[in-house]
Order: C-alpha cells, then sequence, then structure tokens
C-alpha cells in the first residue's frame, strides 16, 4: 500500500461535528481512511459514521469505539470506505452535540479494499507513552495503522502535527 493524501484538521469546536476535505482527487478503488476524535463535556455521546460529499461512498468502523484517558467525554474511532468514484471529497462527521473535534483523513492505493481490515486493537488508559495492544498481520504486505488522541482533562485534545505518514 501507498499513501496517496492524507489531510488532518486541528480542534474544531463545533455545534454538530467536523467536515474536512481531501487535499486533492481522490481516485476509484483506493481505499480511504478517517480517524476522527471527539470532547463532548456532557459525555456519552458515539462518535457517528462519516459521510462524504460524493455520496457513493459506505463507510465503515475499523475499529471499535476507544475512550480516550478512560474517560466517557473523549473518544476516537477509524472508518474506512472503498473510493466508488473519482473527484473531490469531504468528509463529515456529525454529532448531535457541541463537541470539540479531530479529524485525519489519508488515501491508500494497492490496498486491498473487499477485506481491507484484517485484524484490529485497541487500548485506553492514561500514560505518557502510546501503547496500542499487539496486531498480527494476515498478509505479508499488510498496511498497519496507528490512530491515537490525547484528552488534558478539561476541555482539549492534543494533535500531533504529522498523524499520516508512509515511513
Amino acid at each position: 500500500p501507498v499513501l496517496v493524501s492524507g489531510q488532518h484538521a486541528n480542534l474544531q469546536h463545533t455545534g454538530g461535528g467536523i467536515d474536512l476535505a481531501f487535499p486533492g482527487n481522490v481516485t476509484a478503488g483506493n481505499f480511504l481512511l478517517a480517524i476522527v476524535a471527539i470532547y463532548r463535556g456532557a459525555g456519552g455521546e458515539a462518535i457517528a459514521t462519516p459521510t462524504d460529499s460524493r455520496g457513493d461512498n459506505t463507510w465503515a468502523a475499523a475499529t471499535a469505539e476507544q475512550a480516550v484517558d478512560g474517560s466517557t467525554k473523549a473518544r476516537t474511532r477509524m472508518f474506512w470506505a472503498k473510493a466508488a468514484s473519482s473527484g473531490a471529497m469531504t468528509v463529515s462527521v456529525a454529532q448531535t452535540a457541541t463537541t470539540d473535534s479531530v479529524m485525519v483523513l489519508g488515501e491508500f492505493s494497492g490496498q486491498a479494499t473487499s477485506t481491507p481490515v484484517g485484524n484490529n486493537t485497541g487500548a485506553t488508559g492514561s500514560s505518557t507513552s502510546l501503547a496500542t495492544g499487539n496486531v498480527t498481520p494476515v498478509d505479508a504486505d499488510d498496511l498497519i495503522i496507528a490512530g491515537a488522541s490525547h484528552f488534558d482533562g478539561n476541555t482539549a485534545f492534543t494533535q500531533a502535527d504529522t498523524l499520516i505518514d508512509e515511513n
């Protein structure tokens, strides 16, 4: 698999979700990834399944939703789709309440799109180091992706500058 393009949106405080455009046109047949993290002060709201402006993609959960630092207020989840057509695309995650949100998008070529998620794992906790749990590749050329978010205990996420890197 090869990273074609990636994009991230820094913290957005919105009354209903987050929108992010791929930096260029997506290509039909490519593997699309969305990593979404939300903070909702009242807690309890699950991350909604993404939709996109092309309207012809079906987004599926790649991982179970993970609570950040054991909080019910902060959550992270990965989603995937096979690009059904080529062109400009904006991905949206609509939440029912005001949330602080971050999203990362990635487009990969050469990734199997019939069953692209062989297995996954997740972890939660509070630590200064990232621990995702073990993942055993299914195929020799599997793409391994990690998504992480940090919640400072108040109302802010910390997001790394480069979240998608093919190295």
